[in-house]
């Protein structure tokens, strides 16, 4: 292992960066990155550093920048199951994504055991659960699957989170998990611990450390499961729809109803109501920028998002998912479980945490309904469209029925709902212009759809 980090990692950092899945920025122009901070991963007996954990500036053209976090491994030989990893060799050392290698990131978990402090970063446990180091590597792996975090199984028992995006303050989902843990809730990942650091006077979250579920199945993959395997709704009286979906309903009511009991609460008067639908509406002209072929739904867009000012005052308001869909959510022994409390990835911290109607996590998992069915229609096995569809509407009336059996829900806020589900459906149309343009027809017909509807 080399000690310091070699001359010109700024430089081949940013030729690296853009081209990782989990950065933010894809389709902006890119200035510049610089290398602001990188904390020496020392134990109490080492001499030199395992590895890194450095903060990159990344400016971009139209005057904004944000600061992503990338754990970096020097190594003089790099295996050949490292070099997928691989950013640059410079001088003689090979510079790598530390997240691929399990010594590195089991190195992380012992510190977060140890309670380990050093002046620039805070290893620490959290919710008084007793905890042990790793046993080994061999059983330490990234988690294959799409996001903006990465996330690493330590011994199938621990999940560890390492943030990408740095933002300053305490990071949302450990502030919520943090909340819902002191309630007592069962329906999330037990929160073991966080490494945590400075940088000036900000504070900044690196990652955090949870319980591991090794039993479960994530909502999307039993979504399609349901419809291609003969779930969805036919001729043969199968009632279809997502399995769980009421019970999903309640679970989410639940965590919606101890995040209110343990964060801030608020209402929204008239004024806030007006408020809320010129957001909404900024929201979707700032996305016309980004997928122009939004901008034909603009008269039937600014109707829906008006219609919100209409609604009757107060509007109850509180901590919310932020992001929830299927993928958010698994399935095991015990039922369901909802992850991942960062919010939107391209949002601000204080976009994240702002208090927002319960409806609107409601409206992102109506719209995943709908994603994996019109995804799964694209499969060759899939069902007639119309029994996809009433799969979708199944699902849908199934997971709202369930929401309200545990927190009653006000049919009067029908014109919220239809306002999130279109907010969501345009932001997934700039999701997928950006990153999987293949797929963008989905969002748009959903667009087109809940327009067509509001005439």
């Amino acid at each position: 292992m080399t000690a310091t980090l070699p001359q010109h990692i700024d430089t081949a950092l940013g030729a690296w960066i853009p081209r990782q899945r989990w950065f933010a920025g894809q389709g902006r122009a890119v200035l510049g990155t610089t290398l602001v901070s990188a904390v020496p991963l020392t134990g109490p007996q080492d001499t030199e550093p395992a590895g890194f954990l450095a903060l990159v500036h990344v400016c971009f053209a139209d005057g904004q920048a944000e600061t992503y976090h990338v754990p970096l491994g020097l190594r003089t030989r790099l295996p050949a199951a490292l070099e997928p990893y691989l950013i640059a060799r410079l001088e003689g050392t090979a510079v790598y994504d530390a997240t691929g290698d399990p010594e590195l990131t089991s190195r992380l978990v012992e510190l977060i055991t140890r309670n380990h402090h050093t002046p620039r970063a805070r290893f620490r446990t959290q919710g008084g659960h007793p905890l042990a180091a790793p046993t080994g590597t061999e059983r330490t792996r990234p988690l294959g699957v799409e996001q903006s975090n990465t996330s690493i199984v330590i011994d199938d028992r621990y999940l560890l989170k390492l943030f990408r995006r740095i933002v300053a303050g305490p990071h949302p989902e450990l502030e919520a998990l943090a909340a819902l843990q002191q309630a007592g809730n069962r329906d999330v990942p037990r929160l073991l611990g966080s490494v945590s650091g400075r940088q000036g006077t900000d504070e900044l979250t690196y990652g955090l450390l949870q319980h591991y579920e090794p039993d479960a199945d994530s909502g999307w993959d039993l979504a399609l499961r349901s419809i291609l395997l003969g779930d969805a709704p036919s001729s043969e009286g199968r009632t279809g729809g997502l399995p769980g979906a009421a019970q999903l309903g309640a679970t989410v009511a639940g965590v919606h109803r101890d995040l209110a009991a343990q964060l801030p609460v608020a209402v929204l008067d008239q004024a806030g109501l007006e408020r809320l639908a010129l957001q909404l509406r900024k929201r979707y002209v700032r996305a016309c920028s980004s997928a122009p072929q939004l901008r034909r739904y603009a008269p039937s867009v600014h109707s829906v998002f008006a219609a919100v000012a209409t609604l009757p005052a107060p509007l109850p308001v509180q901590r919310v998912h932020g992001d929830l869909h299927l993928g958010q959510v698994l399935r095991g022994p015990r039922g369901w479980l909802v992850l991942d409390f960062e919010g939107e990835p391209a949002a601000s911290r204080a976009e994240r945490t702002a208090l927002t109607s319960p409806v609107k996590d409601l409206a992102g998992m109506l719209r995943s309904f709908d994603y994996a069915a019109r995804h799964a229609r694209r499969c060759p096995s899939a069902p007639s469209p119309d029994d996809v569809r009433a799969w979708a509407e199944t699902s849908r009336e199934a997971f709202l029925a369930g929401y309200a059996a545990v927190t009653a829900l006000d049919p009067g806020l029908q014109p919220l709902l239809r306002a999130y589900e279109l907010d969501k459906a345009v932001y997934e149309v700039v999701y997928e212009t950006r990153h999987r343009p293949a797929l963008v027809d989905i969002p748009l017909s959903a667009v087109e759809r809940i327009t067509a509807a509001s005439c």
